[in-house]
């Protein structure tokens, strides 16, 4: 299952950090009209909670997407300001779906296997596409979301965004 943890130094002490990160969070709901979550989109804007120096955020996005990110993170005090520990995860529901998928794939594809049988290259090369288009699914869902929540709290909380050099060749 996709996981992404990311350390975020930044500068300021932790409740400007708390401050900064309560000013891009909006309350949890369960419904956004399409215009309120096109311009959360367009600003960075999350939807979750802060209290205590922790929160659990999800970007408000316009579009639907299954394998957005939840971010959960902590914010604690270092020498030289702050330091924001980010995890990110799909939502728990996604993540037993897709148990559940790659479970019940994997389990047909050994039991075709161990049938012994003649003729089963097409059936095994069909269970393998599935697996491995669910598997590309899940990456191409996650991963360029989880990017861009990175980089919006990197922007928010003050610390230089990594990668930058990489992304502009």
């Amino acid at each position: 299952m996709p996981l992404r943890t990311v350390d975020i130094d930044s500068p300021y002490p932790p409740d400007e950090v708390c401050r900064r990160l309560s000013a891009i969070i909006r309350g949890e709901v369960w419904y956004l009209s399409p215009a309120a979550r096109e311009a959360g989109d367009r600003e960075g804007v999350f939807q979750g909670w802060i209290r205590d120096q922790a929160f659990k955020i999800e970007r408000v996005i316009f579009y639907r997407n299954s394998f957005l990110p939840t971010v959960r993170g902590s914010v604690s005090a270092q020498d030289t300001g702050t330091r924001v520990q980010l995890r990110m995860t799909l939502h728990p529901f996604v993540a037993v779906f897709l148990a559940c998928w790659f479970g019940g794939v994997t389990s047909v594809f050994i039991m075709t296997i161990w049938s012994g049988q003649q003729g089963l290259a097409i059936p095994v090369l069909f269970l393998l596409l599935m697996l491995g288009g669910g598997g590309a699914l899940t990456a191409l869902g996650f991963v360029p979301e989880a990017k861009k929540a990175e980089r919006l709290l990197r922007r928010c909380c003050g610390a230089a965004e990594q990668g930058d050099e990489a992304d502009e060749r």
